[in-house]
């Protein structure tokens, strides 16, 4: 029989001491919705995406904002897996963060590129656990998540670090698999960071990895490559970015 991870995710919530003494109200066996103060969390699995989402909402306004997604898929999931998703749905819940702050910030954008950037880090947390402190410390600090920024100073030296010391080449090419189906499934901002923050920061030694990647993504890489050692930060530019305009080159 096949587990229910997100069985596994509410319980290990309502284990946090804090969250228990909260109000806890469950709709379904794929949500459940958490009471706290002049807002309530909501945490919902979608089937056919096979993502887990929290969610804020102020009980006052109706307004909502996605604090957090996690890839979940019961066939391939392990119990490690649920239990880092519920570890960092509670640390948001409970954390230091300010639920004022979460609530009055600007909602995403229509593409849903606010929450995309964040969806890609906890993606690679799953590899690389220790990012999840600096997924939270971005998340409490900036009122949107920085994700060129972010996958420039923690994903990229992560992935330099495997890939250097890593010598089981059946891991490597689950690394790779999984950049490769977050590129060919994501949206442009995503597949930026992919092809040009995190592949254009790579070292010479590093590039032997390119063997564990798609056809496709190989392809967009070596088109970026044009562009390797540009300085551009499209999270405070309104204009089309570098970044955008080689994806739009890529697909031509």
């Amino acid at each position: 029989m096949e587990k229910n991870y997100f069985e596994v995710i509410y319980d290990e919530i309502l284990k946090n001491e804090k969250i228990s003494k909260l109000k806890t109200e469950k709709k379904s066996d794929d949500s459940f919705k958490i009471l706290n103060g002049s807002v309530t969390y909501e945490i919902s699995y979608g089937e056919k995406e096979k993502k887990v989402t929290l969610k804020v909402v102020s009980n006052e306004t109706k307004e909502e904002r996605v604090i957090s997604s996690w890839l979940l898929d019961n066939q391939n999931a392990t119990q490690k897996d649920a239990k880092l998703i519920a570890e960092d749905f509670a640390d948001s819940i409970v954390g230091k963060a300010k639920t004022a702050a979460i609530i009055q910030t600007k909602k995403k954008d229509s593409s849903g590129n606010n929450n995309s950037g964040l969806f890609f880090a906890n993606r690679m947390a799953t590899f690389f656990p220790e990012l999840k402190e600096n997924i939270q410390d971005e998340k409490e600090t900036y009122e949107s998540f920085r994700e060129v920024t972010f996958a420039k100073n923690f994903i990229l030296p992560a992935i330099k670090n495997y890939i250097k010391t890593e010598t089981n080449k059946s891991k490597l090419n689950k690394l790779g698999k999984t950049l490769s189906e977050l590129y060919k499934t994501s949206g442009l901002n995503i597949r930026s960071i992919i092809t040009m923050a995190i592949l254009n920061g790579l070292d010479e030694e590093s590039s032997k990895f390119s063997e564990f990647l798609s056809n496709e993504l190989k392809s967009a890489w070596e088109h970026a490559k044009k562009y390797k050692g540009k300085k551009v930060k499209p999270e405070k530019v309104k204009k089309p970015s570098l970044f955008i305009k080689a994806m739009k080159a890529q697909q031509q």
